[in-house]
């Protein structure tokens, strides 16, 4: 991976924004994540760790060491990485959330058939919206977890449910 001073990677700008380092080496990425995910534990025990995951390996990492797993619904292999983070979380809670852009409806309906408890609407800006699968907008008319309550931001996602702005 090369990041230039002008352009940078998509996938590697979260780590250039953050000054995290990349490693060239996935073993050694992998074990960042873990790292990072006890350094979180460490600082804020009560805040939910959620991995973004686009590979099973990763997924499994998710799911033994962090509260819950996001996947681009969109990836042929979303149900693939989904069903090992649940695996590897055994019985313990564990959020299971996807993302796509607000257009993407069948990527909406896949997150529906997958259970998920959290759908993130993703536009080309820094703007998300989180919201419930279509068929769980009715039961929620208030924070349903306590990663709900601690969002400041409540506000209507435009698609007739609750949703947290970001």
């Amino acid at each position: 991976l090369h990041v230039h001073e002008h352009t940078v990677d998509p996938l590697a700008r979260e780590h250039v924004e953050r000054n995290i380092p990349l490693h060239a080496d996935i073993v050694e990425r992998h074990q960042a994540v873990v790292h990072q995910i006890d350094v979180l534990r460490h600082r804020t025990p009560d805040v939910p760790v959620i991995v973004g995951v686009s590979s099973e390996r990763l997924a499994r990492i998710a799911g033994t060491h962090a509260d819950g797993v996001n996947v681009r619904l969109s990836s042929p292999h979303a149900e693939r990485y989904l069903a090992a983070a649940r695996d590897a979380a055994g019985d313990r809670p564990f959020e299971a959330s996807g993302w796509c852009t607000p257009d993407d409806v069948e990527s909406r309906h896949k997150a529906e058939r997958l259970g998920l408890q959290r759908i993130i609407l993703s536009t080309s800006d820094t703007s998300v919206t989180v919201c419930p699968p279509p068929s769980e907008r009715h039961r929620l008319t208030a924070p349903a977890t306590a990663a709900d309550r601690r969002c400041a931001a409540l506000s209507r996602c435009g698609n007739g449910c609750p949703g947290r702005s970001r």
